[in-house]
């Protein structure tokens, strides 16, 4: 690389005199007369080694040797056979009179020239401070290029200049055609050619460029290709990739090449300092007409864009009606082109009626966009549509519910599905033959059981619903998630003429909860009202997989619990979790005490498992002489005793032929397993709580 003159000194007298004999010296230096005048003081390159074909940075440092201030000082590679300018410098306000500044370009080196020393043209613009006169300096920068050699067969390379952007002024959100001079500077020709946008987080590509069929050394050509802003920038410049691919027809043959030019554009945005950017496109449907036919109708919406950013691929989609189905199978229809701000555009859907219509019907649809930032929206619009009085009767089915007992889905479980099929239309449907999925093997990892996977029905008046069930099973391997089952509808309407429809079910399985919830300690073999015992809990998991356990609560009837609630946490296999509640005997009876373990189930939905213990509380006994050794055991004051008088044994008989006496002593007994919802015992395997 060459800084200065300074540098000569460690060349040889002869690469001096070469040197000197190509630029004359290292900066032209101008007349110091009156006005401003310029000469470079010092320079760099970025390689330091120029490559023919090749772009590179230059920066350079220049001097005021004139007698005047200077203000707007730039700098641009000048004109020349073998550089070419790709961006020019910035713009310093002012440069005094011997004062210095620096700049920093980029330019490209042409493929066509040998290695060697050559010179950079460099122009300098300039105002001068005094009388504000524009002025333009030349000077020249000598540099050593590696450049071809004898046999090198050479390659096509491009530099991209004189770029425009139509509209010119461009902001965030804003589709744009952008033309330039695409020119092969080369040492060989290029074959079809194309231009496209590269990734950029500033500007999305809309379009590539015509095919170029060839391009021969030092031709050029006009590219255009299309791109829009994206909406998530702030002010300023910034650079636009364009990624040029083509064929390299060398003496060995075709070969696949790509290059990348950037050009710099600038774009309004927002200000850093309002931080992010809230803008969005906004369709609304504004308008609709309605053209009906023979039991057909031809829909036209009117779309308009009220959103402060353009709208791209827009798609509407017609919501379920009890009056429209799609003809063409789809109800999604896309709008062709971008919706700019303000604009408007219209889309037609084709649809065809299934049952009576008058006059007017309300009906929603969906309707999906994005912008130029890559952010996707979606909307739900309703819209009062004036159909007249078209109508036509004809069948049309629908699974309107369906539902699995039992539920939810467990691995193993044979269940039955319910499934409703209501014929939304006026019409009978005849000869009706319900399938599910094409094959066994598209119900994996469902399977039918006692029976095959397709069902026939007779008929289905307009406006009925008929039921259809099928048995099946889960396959004791399937993995917890979503299964998705099609469901094909085919049947005949009153004139013979086939129908089919086609619907999707999503049915959940879940890994079933394998809990063993006990006492891990004995109870007292008796317990008296007043007395205060504990209650040792501990929940197992007796199945193979973890379970997210979130708390374990515990609640009595009979007796009054202290902090009834304590965390438990995800348990593992085989593993456990155990918690002593307090507890107080407060009446007389068998108490329930009632233990429930909260989890996630598979879809992290709260779930419950629940487990009833039945323990006996009894009155406390009276010592004989009617003194009591405790608190009463009864709300009324009365005490079971050793030596009762005849009143008393009359009035304990007289209770407990009521169920309201002493019980006899007994401990802790099971009120079921442990289930979610206390359905079935715990390690049985059944899950969720419905």
């Amino acid at each position: 690389m060459l800084k200065s003159s300074k540098s000569l000194k460690i060349l040889s007298l002869a690469a001096l005199v070469m040197i000197v004999s190509l630029v004359g010296v290292t900066g032209t230096v101008l007349a110091q007369g009156a006005g401003p005048s310029f000469q470079v003081v010092d320079w760099s390159t970025n390689p330091g080694t120029l490559q023919r074909g090749s772009q590179f940075d230059i920066t350079i440092t220049i001097e005021n040797v004139g007698s005047e201030d200077a203000e707007d000082v730039s700098i641009s590679i000048g004109t020349g056979n073998n550089f070419v300018g790709i961006s020019p410098s910035g713009i310093i306000n002012e440069i005094d009179e011997g004062d210095d500044g620096t700049f920093t370009l980029r330019g490209a080196v042409v493929s066509t020239i040998t290695s060697g020393y050559y010179s950079i043209p460099i122009t300098v613009d300039f105002v001068s401070d005094k009388d504000g006169s524009a002025d333009t300096d030349t000077l020249t920068i000598g540099v050593y290029v590696q450049g071809s050699t004898a046999g090198d067969e050479g390659v096509a390379s491009f530099t991209v200049t004189d770029w425009s952007a139509n509209p010119e002024n461009l902001y965030r959100g804003l589709e744009f055609d952008l033309t330039f001079n695409l020119t092969n500077v080369g040492t060989w020709d290029a074959e079809d050619i194309v231009v496209e946008v590269g990734t950029s987080s500033s500007f999305i590509g809309r379009s590539v460029s015509p095919m170029i069929e060839r391009l021969q050394i030092g031709q050029s050509v006009v590219v255009t290709v299309k791109a829009g802003v994206a909406s998530e920038i702030t002010t300023g410049f910034m650079d636009l990739p364009l990624d040029i691919s083509f064929n390299h027809p060398g003496s060995t043959g075709p070969q696949a090449m790509t290059e990348t030019k950037n050009v710099g554009l600038y774009a309004v945005g927002k200000a850093p300092s309002l931080g992010t950017i809230t803008g969005r496109p906004q369709i609304v449907i504004e308008d609709s007409t309605i053209t009906t036919g023979a039991g057909d109708l031809l829909l036209t919406l009117t779309l308009r864009n009220t959103g402060d950013l353009p709208a791209k691929d827009v798609i509407v989609n017609l919501e379920s009606s009890d009056y429209f189905s799609p003809t063409d199978g789809s109800s999604a229809v896309a709008v062709d082109a971008a919706i700019g701000i303000g604009e408007s555009a219209t889309v037609a859907i084709p649809l065809t009626i299934i049952s009576s219509i008058e006059q007017r019907v309300t009906q929603e649809f969906t309707i999906d966009f994005g912008d130029y930032a890559g952010s996707y929206y979606n909307d739900t619009q309703r819209i009062l549509l004036s159909v007249g009085d078209a109508a036509i009767d004809i069948p049309h089915l629908l699974i309107s519910t369906f539902s699995t007992v039992p539920a939810p889905l467990t691995p193993g479980l044979t269940y039955q599905l319910d499934l409703q099929l209501q014929n939304v239309g006026d019409g009978p449907a005849r000869d009706i033959f319900v399938r599910l999925g094409e094959d066994a093997s598209s119900l994996s990892p469902l399977g039918m059981v006692n029976g095959t996977n397709v069902q026939y029905l007779s008929q289905i008046e307009g406006g009925a619903t008929l039921p259809v069930s099928f048995t099946m099973a889960v396959d004791g391997g399937a993995d917890p998630g979503l299964v998705t089952i099609d469901v094909a509808l085919e049947y005949d309407d009153v004139y013979g003429v086939a129908q089919e429809e086609s619907q999707a079910l999503s049915l959940q399985v879940v890994d079933a909860p394998y809990f063993d919830i006990q006492f891990y300690e004995d109870l007292p073999e008796k317990i008296v009202v007043g007395d205060q015992i504990t209650l040792p809990i501990e929940v197992i998991n007796i199945g193979e997989t973890e379970i997210n356990v979130s708390t374990m609560e515990v609640t009595s009837n009979y007796f009054a619990i202290s902090g009834g609630s304590t965390y438990i946490g995800s348990l593992d296999g085989g593993t456990s979790g155990s918690e002593s509640f307090e507890a107080q005997a407060a009446q007389i009876g068998t108490a329930t005490v009632t233990v429930t373990v909260n989890y996630l189930d598979d879809f992290q939905r709260s779930q419950q498992v629940i487990k009833t213990f039945s323990i006996e509380i009894e009155g406390e006994e009276v010592i004989s002489g009617g003194e009591s050794g405790g608190q009463s055991g009864t709300p009324g004051g009365f005490a079971g005793t050793s030596t009762m008088t005849f009143a008393q044994r009359l009035l304990n008989g007289l209770l407990g032929f009521f169920g309201i006496g002493t019980q006899s002593p007994g401990g802790m007994g099971g009120g079921g397993g442990a289930m979610p919802g206390g359905a079935a015992p715990a390690d049985m395997g059944q899950g969720a709580a419905q």
